[in-house]
């Protein structure tokens, strides 16, 4: 069992103190320092940083890691038994919680619109709207899911931080880049999308509980702790 803990600089020193768990790898190394564990080797998208953010991780422990149980999270949030930042998920809390549900997950994140109207970025009505498209072809038994919840729900699961079995995590990600790298290929004439980092990262937000729903994925959530960049103070739970 690990957790990977994700960052781009060194901030991270905190995953020592949670009994080992959690094991730092820094993003998009292949595009800025290197690092003793980062997410440019084996098999990779680590130069797609800039757009994937904390996928170019997700794809890495997809591709690459090995353990039973696997988790990510990132940029300075940790998972949390309770509201509580003296209280961190630790290895027995996941045992016993992965003994009664499929997945750990953050708590949802609300919103004013609905998914497919999401104002996080200018044009992102349009890519959601592109991407239902392209699950329609790819993946036309959770086409009816998708359009639904994009419609009507006004959450979705951030982060992109989970915890959960290495086999279901990779029928996730298996999933997730298929779409995405359709999408990119598809962007490539359509939008300006450079100066859009994180675009991707902030896609698979918005489409992760799809999955979760059309796979009837057991989840329970949990809260999630931000430290700040001194990494000696809370700066607030999600």
């Amino acid at each position: 069992m690990i957790i990977y803990s994700v960052g781009n600089t060194k901030w991270n020193k905190y995953v020592d103190l949670t009994d080992n768990l959690r094991k730092s790898i820094h993003i998009g190394d292949q595009l800025n320092e290197t690092s003793n564990f980062n997410d440019c080797t084996g098999e990779s998208i680590s130069y797609k940083n800039d757009m994937y953010s904390e996928l170019t991780a997700l794809y890495w422990i997809w591709k690459n890691s090995k353990e039973d149980i696997i988790g990510i999270e990132h940029y300075r949030r940790l998972f949390l038994n309770s509201k509580n930042e003296n209280d961190p998920l630790l290895q027995k809390d996941i045992v016993n919680l992965l003994s009664s549900y499929d997945m750990i997950i953050p708590n949802k994140h609300i919103i004013k619109n609905t998914i497919i109207n999401s104002e996080i970025m200018p044009f992102m009505p349009e890519v959601l709207k592109e991407v239902l498209d392209i699950i329609q072809i790819l993946y036309p038994s959770y086409f009816s899911v998708a359009k639904y919840i994009m419609e009507n729900y006004k959450w979705y699961i951030h982060c992109n931080m989970m915890i959960c079995k290495k086999e279901i995590f990779d029928d996730y990600c298996k999933w997730l880049f298929d779409i995405l790298f359709i999408l990119e290929e598809n962007f490539k004439n359509k939008y300006t999308i450079e100066k859009y980092s994180r675009l991707y990262g902030f896609i698979s937000e918005h489409i992760f509980i799809i999955w979760l729903a059309v796979n009837k994925i057991k989840c329970i959530e949990k809260p999630i702790v931000m430290y700040n960049k001194n990494v000696n103070a809370i700066w607030h739970y999600e």
